[in-house]
C-alpha cells in the first residue's frame, strides 16, 4: 500500500511543486503497486531531484521499516548536497551518502540489517555515461552491466 503522499510531504519542511508530488507518488506506485526494480528520474538541473528521491526514500522506508538505502555520487558536494537537504528540509530518509571511491561499504548495504530479509536500495547520483561498469552480484556470480545515464546539453535533455 502506497503512504499517503500528502501526508509525507506534510511532515517534511519540503513545498513541493505539483510536478514534485507527482513524481513522488508515481514512483512509489511504481515500486509498490507495480513491483518494479528500478526507476529513473530525469528532471532539468533545479528541478528538486534530490528531494524527490528522498521523499520517495523516506515513504518506502515507512512500508519496509528494515530498507537500507545506498546513496552513491562520484561527487562528493553532491553527497554533501543531499546530506544537507535530507536534514534541513526535515525529509530524515534513513540513507548512507558514499562516495564511489570508497574503498569498502557500510555492512548493512552488504548483508542487510539484523533481519536475514532486509531490503536494499542503490540509488546513483549523476553518474557517468557510456563505458561505465556497476558490478552486481547475481546468484553468487558477478556480472557488470553498462550503466545508462542522463546527459543534458543545450538542445534539451536526452537519455542514452
Amino acid at each position: 500500500m502506497i503512504p499517503d503522499v500528502n501526508k509525507l510531504i506534510s511532515e517534511t519542511n519540503l513545498e513541493a511543486r505539483p510536478y514534485q508530488h507527482r513524481l513522488i507518488e508515481k514512483a512509489l506506485h511504481c515500486y509498490l503497486d507495480k513491483n518494479f526494480r528500478s526507476v529513473m528520474i530525469e528532471a532539468p538541473c533545479g528541478a528538486g531531484k534530490t528531494s524527490v528521491c528522498l521523499c520517495i526514500i523516506r515513504g518506502l522506508q515507512q512500508v519496509y521499516p528494515d530498507l537500507e538505502v545506498g546513496w552513491f555520487s562520484m561527487r562528493r558536494n553532491l553527497l554533501l548536497q543531499a546530506e544537507r537537504e535530507n536534514k534541513d528540509k526535515n525529509i530524515n530518509a534513513r540513507v548512507h551518502f558514499i562516495s564511489m571511491f570508497e574503498k569498502s561499504l557500510p555492512p548493512q548495504l552488504i548483508h542487510g540489517s539484523e533481519n536475514a530479509a532486509a531490503r536494499r536500495m542503490v540509488l546513483i547520483d549523476e553518474c557517468l555515461p557510456g563505458d561505465t561498469l556497476v558490478e552486481v552480484i547475481h546468484n553468487n556470480e558477478v556480472i557488470k552491466l553498462p550503466l545508462v545515464d542522463v546527459v543534458e546539453n543545450g538542445m534539451g535533455t536526452h537519455v542514452l
